[in-house]
């Protein structure tokens, strides 16, 4: 019975840990979105979960690792929106489109949280985790949250494109790793630009939505299979 007792108390605390930390993470995250990661300290946060400063650096090593924690949950989200978007009227050609247009429409929706998600893999502190991961280094827990959450990222696109040049739906002669890669490159960078620019575009009587969907239907056309008489 103490074993038993001593087992519920050690979950307990683990639990009181866990949503503590949790707890931090939400807090950094409002920091982060509201005032920038330049402008936040560790202190800011501390005082805003009634913590310690010392109590803060228990659960992340620095404001880099902590902005790496909220970045996966970021991430996270993003991710959660691609496997929720409804596919079932689409053909599979259109699904590869579809992470494009999700991304988009996550980024206007939630615009901080996409930030975070993006602005992530330029910061040093996910460009180590990505290096560790490469020469299999051990990582610590953040590092190893946000590399599930990109690996998962990667899948959601790469597989359906896999799957589309196993069939034949798209080119054969592209490689379909160097496809994700480019694709979502091209998603991002073309969500950036439209997110510095859309003020000025749409004070000539431009809409940024007609400019993503017009770049994606050239992709379409790029990517497809063309038939004999095309060539």
């Amino acid at each position: 019975m103490y074993n038993e007792r001593k087992k519920r108390i050690q979950q307990r605390k683990e639990r009181e840990k866990e949503q503590r930390r949790c707890e931090i993470i939400t807090t950094a995250m409002d920091f982060f979105i509201s005032k920038g990661f330049n402008e936040t300290t560790m202190e800011d946060i501390a005082l805003k979960a009634s913590l310690s400063k010392g109590t803060l650096y228990n659960y992340f090593d620095s404001k880099d690792d902590l902005y790496l924690a909220v970045a996966t949950r970021a991430t996270r989200r993003l991710n959660d929106s691609y496997e929720t978007t409804d596919l079932t009227s689409k053909s599979e050609f259109q699904c590869i489109l579809s992470k494009g247009y999700t991304t988009y429409e996550f980024s206007k929706k939630y615009p901080k949280l996409y930030m975070i998600a993006s602005e992530i893999r330029k910061e040093p502190v996910y460009l180590n985790m990505y290096k560790k991961v490469i020469e299999r280094k051990p990582l610590n827990r953040n590092e190893t949250e946000m590399n599930v959450e990109t690996q998962r990222y990667q899948q959601l696109v790469f597989k359906p494109i896999k799957e589309a040049i196993d069939k034949k739906i798209i080119r054969d002669d592209l490689d379909p790793r160097f496809l994700t890669f480019a694709l979502t490159s091209l998603t991002g960078g073309l969500i950036d630009i439209l997110r510095n620019f859309h003020t000025l575009y749409e004070s000539i009587g431009i809409n940024t939505d007609d400019i993503f969907e017009l770049v994606f239907e050239w992709v379409a056309e790029g990517i497809k299979t063309k038939r004999k008489e095309e060539k």
